[in-house]
């Protein structure tokens, strides 16, 4: 026998039910409507408005009217579990992925987007800049990388995503992007090719000098064309010749470096 709430539980339970669907949930009695719809009004829009300051291309994409109602429906089915308002972008990004009509698109770039809010939001330490030594010998010593990065994949060209280029089919070949926060803690976005976004999740996984790393991303390679390809040993051979690749990639750490990426 299911027990029954107390009136004042069933009144709030009533009261939320109505801001959050009003077309659906009518308003507890007693209430004056006008005060009613102040708080309906109010509550939305503070979601409305917090969810819309994450995804601005997004919801230009979408336009302002289908926007309007995907941001309505969150805000009236899908469960939030944190206190925090700064976790609103986020719970948003997982109520799309529930979606089944949307563009296929859209939960790359709404992924892209959040993760300015996410990457800016980190409670890392400062990273590089003037403090951060620039004649170290990177190939002999350790490379520390930023702690405040994302280093993530799509099949979408999410950076050049707008009202007027939506794409109709995913990249023949996935882009690799880079997204940090520098010391002056502006959220930076770089692309990387795949070499260097493999060199970076090496260095990520634990630390090595420039040396080990390139060393380790050789093997990689090496492993990668075998199996892809085991009767081509010259070919296999020629993508991993440790020494050359060792030399090349001193430039790419370099690079980094200079972008605040590692140090």
């Amino acid at each position: 026998m299911a027990l029954e709430h107390p009136s004042f539980q069933a009144y709030q339970q009533a009261f939320c039910a109505h801001i959050r669907d009003p077309k659906h949930h009518k308003a507890p009695a007693k209430v004056d409507k006008k005060r009613m719809a102040v708080y309906t009004e109010i509550v939305f829009n503070n979601i409305f408005s917090s969810v819309s300051a994450c995804y601005p291309v997004l919801q230009l994409v979408l336009g302002k009217r289908a926007w309007r109602k995907l941001v309505r429906d969150f805000f009236a089915h899908y469960p939030s579990q944190s206190p925090l308002f700064r976790d609103i972008p986020k719970t948003f990004f997982n109520y799309l992925t529930t979606q089944p009509n949307l563009p296929v698109y859209l939960t790359s770039l709404a992924h892209y987007e959040w993760l300015e809010l996410a990457v800016s939001s980190m409670q890392t330490a400062p990273f590089g800049g003037e403090n951060s030594p620039k004649n170290h010998d990177l190939m002999t010593q350790k490379i520390v990388v930023n702690p405040s990065i994302a280093l993530v994949k799509y099949h979408f060209a999410v950076h050049q995503i707008s009202a007027k280029n939506k794409p109709t089919a995913p990249l023949s070949q996935p882009i690799f992007l880079v997204v940090y926060r520098n010391a002056a803690f502006k959220v930076q976005f770089v692309e990387l090719n795949e070499l260097t976004a493999q060199l970076l999740h090496i260095l990520k996984d634990k630390p090595h000098t420039g040396v080990e790393a390139l060393t380790q991303l050789s093997v990689n390679l090496a492993t990668t064309a075998n199996k892809q390809d085991p009767a081509s040993q010259a070919v296999m051979e020629s993508q991993a010749d440790t020494q050359a690749l060792i030399t090349f990639g001193e430039g790419i750490l370099r690079q980094l470096q200079e972008q605040e990426i590692i140090a």
